[in-house]
């Protein structure tokens, strides 16, 4: 989450810090290019916390 702030804006919040975050799971996840591409693209959507929040957050979602 350390690029959140840096890329902020209204229209993604903090997807882009998010889908950075998830990358190498959703890597092992989905092998084929195309699978990790949407996947990828989904995650890069709207995501909305505080930053002090969103590592809480991102570990609840890996560990799912």
């Amino acid at each position: 989450m350390f690029m959140a702030c840096n890329d902020f804006n209204y229209e993604n919040q903090q997807g882009p810090a998010v889908a950075y975050g998830l990358e190498k799971a959703l890597r092992k996840i989905y092998p084929d290019d195309e699978d990790y591409k949407k996947s990828m693209n989904n995650h890069f959507n709207y995501f909305n916390t505080t930053t002090w929040m969103a590592n809480i957050l991102l570990g609840a979602s890996l560990a799912m």
